[in-house]
């Protein structure tokens, strides 16, 4: 007989003490900080990604002076370098291998698969078709777990795509789907035009032709006027649980820059039950408004950050829309919220990140100007948009590096500390920061008794059964918070869920009253 094994409630309810949540972790590097150097010149963090074992992969871009290549490490979780990875936790990867200055490969984004694997996704410089002149196209690379390229993936772990006869072709974006397929986001050129661009690859790295035909899809979003062609990019993309991409960056109106939507169907076409033509488009200030990053929450609501341009001025830029495109009413009373820094609306500050706690908080990260230089840039408002106080007591915090320091990706840990990667000092080394944070990835702190749940086996080497005492929706997440499948758990009957990759996982069930529960899981 199989041995059951209930699995409290409170699993991952621990009651762990915290520093202030926005305080800065010091068992994390040097009071919290890590600098490090990989390369010579212009060491750009532009993501961050965590691992089952909470391990931080973080890439970007690294120089020696002549050109730049994809820039890869790993730290361990208390900010260290991690030498089982390459052996120093550091890796570069150039894609085309000629030496002129402007061959330059930058790493912009990152997922980890649920075996561990990780995916690059960024841009490069390549030679033309005539042999002579360059072109700008999307590049990945896949590494194993020790920091090698997966020779699996296009043979030679590096795969570099052109949009037809493009002049340049920039990916900001990837995200892992659950069945392995991998999707890009960024955008195309073409003469003085510029359109979102979305790419899907099979899990091999050959183009998934069921996507759109060819893998491949070109979207106009904005509207172009006599005197400005649509000039519109995408910088970030999530995939709902339904299968949807969604795709935000920003267009053009004809006379200014603003947020922008797209959201298509898992066959590559646009979904038209997104505002009724799959493209949504926001004027937040006077100047331009530019999204950087967007999440789905579980009810399905979508989540965008940037920032708008009031005046000479920048301020964070944060909106919430209905999963049909229409604004959220009950998000600050219109759909719509800035943010500044420093007591003053006459400030420049980017958000690049945004991160949705299990509470419906949300985190946003990015860069704030200060006394003449940059900080890292960190808010916590309330699920209705308002700034939540408990968070280092304003709602706001900001942390010196250097001199211009530049926060650009987010991620957070199952105990719930927040990790912000960028650069420091003019990009003149990789950094990492982390702050304390009291709600965990995995559960809401405040959770209320649930249903009674078991898992079995657990931990297991193949598959895992599910019963419950209640009607309950299931999510099941990897341990950093991608989604790998979505179900429905009957009262008093079993799940069986099974094809899993090695690691562990967060099973998140929501009950009729929307209480929410996690339990770990453990495939070995």
């Amino acid at each position: 007989m199989k041995k059951t094994v209930l699995i409290s409630t409170i699993l991952f309810c621990t009651n762990a003490i915290f520093g202030q949540d926005g305080s800065l972790d010091n068992t994390f590097g040097t009071n919290g900080k890590v600098s490090i150097s990989h390369g010579t010149v212009n060491q750009k963090g532009n993501a961050v990604a965590m691992q089952s074992d909470e391990k931080i992969v973080v890439v970007g871009s690294t120089g020696n002076g002549t050109n730049s290549d994809f820039a890869v490490m790993r730290l361990n979780p208390n900010g260290s370098l991690d030498n089982s990875f390459d052996s120093d936790g550091k890796v570069m990867t150039n894609f085309e291998g000629w030496d002129l200055s402007n061959a330059n490969d930058y790493a912009t984004s990152v997922a980890i698969q649920t075996d561990g694997k990780i995916v690059v996704a960024g841009y490069g410089m390549f030679l033309g078709a005539d042999g002579f002149s360059t072109v700008e196209e999307f590049a990945l690379a896949r590494y194993n777990i020790d920091g090698s390229l997966d020779t699996t993936f296009d043979a030679d772990g590096k795969v570099h795509t052109r949009f037809g006869n493009t002049i340049s072709g920039n990916a900001y974006a990837v995200k892992i789907q659950s069945d392995g397929k991998i999707v890009v986001a960024g955008f195309s050129q073409q003469a003085n035009t510029k359109n979102f661009a979305v790419i899907r690859y099979n899990a091999d790295g050959s183009l998934d032709t069921t996507f759109d035909g060819d893998g491949m899809v070109l979207t106009q979003v904005g509207t172009p006027s006599v005197n400005l062609s649509a000039v519109d990019e995408a910088h970030s993309l999530a995939i709902q649980v339904d299968g949807k991409i969604v795709v935000a960056g920003f267009a053009t109106n004809g006379t200014k820059a603003d947020f922008a939507i797209a959201r298509y169907n898992t066959d590559g076409s646009i979904d038209t039950t997104l505002d009724g033509d799959g493209i949504q488009t926001t004027s937040i200030g006077t100047a331009g408004d530019v999204i950087n990053d967007v999440k789905v929450q579980t009810d399905g609501k979508i989540v965008v950050v940037g920032y708008t341009e009031i005046d000479t001025w920048k301020n964070f830029a944060i909106a919430r829309y209905n999963s049909d495109g229409s604004f959220d009413t009950s998000f600050d009373g219109d759909g719509k919220q800035t943010l500044y820094f420093n007591f003053s609306p006459e400030n420049t500050c980017y958000a690049n990140a945004a991160y949705i706690q299990n509470d419906g908080k949300i985190l946003i990260a990015g860069s704030d100007f200060y006394f003449g230089g940059y900080d890292f840039a960190l808010a916590r408002l309330n699920a209705d948009g308002s700034k939540d106080n408990s968070f280092n007591f304003s709602g706001l915090t900001t942390t010196s590096l250097g001199t211009f320091d530049y926060s650009r990706a987010m991620t957070i840990q199952t105990d719930g500390k927040i990790v912000l990667a960028g650069s420091k000092s003019f990009d003149s080394e990789f950094a990492v920061v982390r702050y304390n944070n009291t709600n965990p990835l995995a559960t809401n702190s405040y959770v209320l008794p649930s249903p009674e749940i078991v898992i079995y086996p657990n931990p297991s080497s193949e598959f895992f059964s599910i019963k419950s005492n209640q009607n309950l929706e299931a999510i099941l997440l990897t341990i950093d918070g991608k989604q790998v499948q979505k179900f429905a758990i009957k009262s008093m009957e079993t799940e069986t869920i099974s094809g899993l990759s090695a690691g562990v996982y967060i099973l998140k069930t929501i009950d009729e009253n929307q209480k929410i529960n996690c339990n770990k899981i453990v495939i070995q």
